[in-house]
């Protein structure tokens, strides 16, 4: 068992390496060992699961956002410089958010507010299904937006802040295409839409799986990240250097109910703006 500590940023992580018949890297604090795991092989990595935790920062609490990308970015630099022969980190984007009592995958909020995946914007990673990825592009960006009806679209546009129907028809009438559409309720009502894909949906002709307009599967290059990585000595990850506060409780019903923690493979939050 190997130790290591990773400065991003303001931050301080630590990894735990586990060598066996494969290698298993964890990456946080003692508080929160396991907030990032990747699986290694002999040519290969694979981001196996990211969590959002304030304690995952061993020097002071992680804040949202720009936080959870100090953590990645460390956790890619650490990955090239143990294992300088692997080249690319592969990742799954399963990451959602629950909208309307419906979970809708962030990836598809994050293409249509910057055109980009979460991955793709902050880390240059690449879609392994790239052919289909750039006719979704296509067709987002320049099909006409009036070969579907609105009905259509409104029953499957959700959205965390309601709109009134008829405004949202007028923004419809006014724009060209899905791109248009899209970021003008966006702009003119500060409510993020959620692209929520069954098979009756217009989206549907984006996503052969139906169930996400974005393709899942990424490819993230390595190299090239700021970070600083320090072996260290030990058998466990050192103690923090700040004490997070209990977890809050309140009483509902007559019980004591733990005020949740929000926890990925849903880390939807940290995945958006700046």
């Amino acid at each position: 068992m190997e130790f290591y500590r990773i400065q991003s940023g303001r931050y301080v992580f630590y990894a735990k390496v586990l060598k066996d018949e494969s290698i298993s890297v964890f990456i946080g604090s003692k508080k929160r060992p396991m907030c990032m795991l990747i699986l290694i092989d002999a040519s290969s990595a694979i981001l196996q699961s990211v969590s959002y935790d304030e304690r995952c920062s061993s020097n002071e609490p992680m804040p949202r956002k720009i936080g959870t990308r100090a953590m990645v970015n460390g956790a890619l630099t650490f990955i090239k410089w143990l294992f300088p022969n692997i080249e690319h980190l592969s990742v799954t984007d399963e990451a959602v958010f629950e909208c309307n009592g419906k979970k809708i995958p962030n990836s598809n909020m994050s293409f249509i507010l910057h055109g980009q995946t979460w991955y793709e914007r902050y880390f240059h990673a690449e879609p392994v299904d790239k052919e289909n990825y750039e006719e979704l592009k296509r067709l987002y960006y320049h099909s006409k937006l009036h070969d579907t009806a609105f009905q259509r679209i409104w029953d499957h546009s959700l959205c965390l802040t309601p709109i009134p129907r008829n405004d949202a028809m007028a923004l419809y009438k006014s724009s060209t295409t899905w791109s248009e559409f899209y970021t003008s309720i966006y702009k003119v009502y500060q409510c993020v839409p959620f692209i929520h894909i069954t098979v009756y949906s217009p989206f549907a002709l984006f996503s052969p799986r139906k169930k996400t307009l974005v393709t899942e599967t990424w490819t993230i290059p390595l190299g090239g990240g700021d970070a600083n990585v320090l072996a260290i000595n030990g058998d466990e990850f050192p103690e923090m250097d700040w004490k997070p506060l209990k977890p809050q409780r309140k009483r509902l019903f007559g019980g004591l109910m733990k005020v949740r923690r929000y926890q990925q493979m849903y880390i939807g939050d940290d995945m958006d703006e700046e």
